[in-house]
Formats: C-alpha cells, structure tokens, sequence
C-alpha cells in the first residue's frame, strides 16, 4: 500500500480506499496500454504479476524464484519490464498527491488541522505555552531565500512531467460529486489517452543537454507549480 508509511496525524479517519481505487485505475489502463501497444506486452505482463504475486508473500523462497525470473529475461525484455515499472510508479506518485489533495480537502471541510500543517505547528506550540506575539517576531526573523537548480540528473523530460499533470487533473475530475456519467466518461478517455502517450514518448534524453536546456527544466517549476501558487497567496 503505497500510503501504508504516511502519517497523517490522529484525527486521521479518511479512508485510504479512493487511494486504492485510483491505483488499480492506474494499474488497469497501464497494464492494457503494455498488452495492446508492446508486441511482448502480455507475455512481460504476465511475468510482471506473476512476479508482484511472487513478492508479495514476503517470502525468501518467493523473492528467491523472482530473481530467477529477472535472469531469464533478454536485455531487450529486462527494459521492457523496467520501462513498465518506471511508469507504473510515476503514476502511483499521482495518485497519491491526488490523495493528499483530497485529504486536505476533508480536513479543511471539517476543520481538523492537518498534522505537519502550519495551522496545527501553531496550535502547538501556543499549547506549549509560547504566546502568538513571540511566534509571529520569530517569523519576522525568517530568512527565506529561492533556489532554482537544474542539472543533467534530471531524469523526467517536461513532456512527461506535463502529461502526468494531465493525468492528475483527470484524477481530480473522477472525484468531482457533480460530475455526470458523460463527464466521467470523458475523464477516464484521457487518462487513456495520456498514459498511452507516456508510453510512446521516450522518457530518455538522448544527449547531454545544453546550458539553455538545463535553464528550461528550472523553468518548467516556475511554468507548472510556482506560477499558479504564489499568486493565491499575494
């Protein structure tokens, strides 16, 4: 369970279960996108639940034969099996900010500070006897300073940073309560749509980036998160 390390405080009664729903949705279209797009893709498929099946005893013996499988495989099968996983855990990481989000959501509606929150480190530290007038002179001393970094490391291209946006955006609307079937409908074609493309596009770059690509990447944090957040609390 990917939210199975995550704390998120003891007025904590949100069910994970939409978590798990988003990720078998993942899961599905992913799995269904390998078999009908990979001319390999239901015989690696296959192999990869039997080896998901095999790990989840948590037994030696079963992590034992998964190892045996793995060798089995030709280069050109081992990458096809990783690209699978690779993309299979991007979308896990949307699916669990999509529930984060959520979460947030549910906590602000019934007014329950979300541990880690600056409301609820507040709260607890004037119930530690600190007044609200020491707190706020040590938030004037506070030296924030933003910093852009961008480097080869960087793994993810902005193509596919964009359409894993996309598919957290279509997460987002499946969860709408005013949605019609037609609506939903629409919403689970695009996820089709955007993770049939992250599987076509090539999450490799193929040569060392230049300065002025490496500057974009730093951009595209300002272009996707930055843009839209700092305003809402200008």
């Amino acid at each position: 369970d990917i939210s199975g390390g995550v704390d998120y405080g003891e007025h904590d009664d949100f069910s994970s279960a939409d978590l798990k729903k988003d990720l078998k949705l993942l899961d599905s279209l992913l799995n269904d996108t390998f078999c009908s797009l990979d001319e390999d893709g239901k015989r690696l498929s296959a192999e990869v639940n039997r080896m998901i099946t095999l790990l989840s005893t948590k037994d030696k013996q079963g992590h034992e034969q998964v190892l045996e499988i793995i060798k089995q495989f030709s280069s050109n099968d081992a990458l096809k099996v990783a690209r699978f996983m690779s993309h299979y855990l991007n979308l896990a990481n949307v699916a669990e900010q999509n529930h984060r989000v959520r979460r947030n959501v549910y906590h602000q509606f019934h007014e329950i500070p979300l541990k880690f929150s600056c409301e609820a480190i507040l709260k607890e530290l004037m119930k530690e006897g600190l007044s609200s007038d020491s707190i706020i002179e040590a938030l004037k001393h506070q030296k924030i300073e933003l910093v852009l970094t961008a480097h080869p490391t960087q793994v993810m291209r902005r193509t596919l940073l964009s359409k894993n946006n996309k598919v957290a955006v279509n997460l987002a609307k499946l969860d709408a309560k005013d949605a019609s079937p037609f609506e939903q409908e629409e919403a689970r074609k695009a996820l089709v749509r955007e993770i049939q493309g992250s599987w076509l596009t090539d999450e490799i770059r193929r040569r060392k980036p230049t300065p002025e690509e490496e500057a974009m990447g730093g951009f595209a944090i300002l272009e996707q998160n930055l843009w839209n957040a700092v305003p809402l609390f200008i």
